[in-house]
């Protein structure tokens, strides 16, 4: 006998796919009017109505609100820089052009969002948010050497990352204020932290003579969760 009894999982399933796709409109819709409206509740509730979704139901969809959407941001354009990378290209490039290659097309596919990004990062700098700020810096350029091919399990893990962390934190900086043709200057600026680096993997080599109990100290625990 046919049992036409719905199925709990898949409904729950479906609910959570739709609420996902409409907080994904209801961000899009944000990075629109935030520049005019600032990183205020009034400008997230403009764009729910907006995207046709009941205001009131601002917990469900962003349990922390503002912080909820700029994290959602950081999350789709995760998404749209892996769909548009050229995965071949990447792979005939040298580590040190790989960064390069990587940082940069991230840039490009975050500057739609450029005036949004840079007045929300103030979100991520206020105390009560530093942790998760670090977390998110982290995941990024995580993500970056990943995609780069990286693998390493050992204390390169950290040390790559770290470095890595300075040379983004800083580029994004200075993108933020960059308004240059083609965003040349970011461009200059980003080879420049690149060579600072050492080109990575020199730099690596004197770091990693450091204690390994380093990465057992609580603090980088917490920040990083491993």
């Amino acid at each position: 006998m046919l049992n036409l009894k719905p199925n709990t999982n898949h409904i729950v399933l479906f609910m959570q796919a739709e609420i996902e796709r409409e907080r994904q409109k209801i961000v899009e819709i944000a990075t629109t009017i935030i520049p005019f409206e600032g990183w205020t509740e009034h400008a997230l509730k403009l764009s729910m109505k907006k995207a046709d979704i009941d205001p009131n139901l601002i917990s469900i969809y962003f349990p922390n609100k503002l912080i909820s959407v700029y994290e959602k941001l950081l999350e789709i354009i995760d998404y749209k820089h892996t769909s548009s990378l050229d995965f071949e290209y990447l792979k005939s490039l040298k580590v040190r052009e790989k960064i390069f290659y990587l940082i940069k097309t991230r840039l490009e596919i975050s500057k739609k969002y450029k005036e949004t990004l840079k007045t929300g990062s103030s979100l991520l700098s206020l105390p009560s948010n530093t942790l998760r700020g670090s977390k998110k810096l982290w995941l990024s350029v995580d993500k970056i050497w990943k995609l780069a091919g990286d693998n390493s399990l050992d204390f390169n893990y950290y040390s790559k990352r770290i470095i890595l962390s300075a040379v983004y934190a800083s580029t994004l900086l200075y993108w933020f204020e960059d308004y240059s043709e083609a965003q040349k200057d970011t461009i200059i600026f980003l080879q420049n932290r690149i060579d600072d680096a050492l080109k990575f993997g020199k730099f690596s080599n004197n770091i990693v003579n450091l204690p390994l109990k380093f990465t057992k100290l609580p603090f980088i625990r917490l920040i990083f969760n491993r």
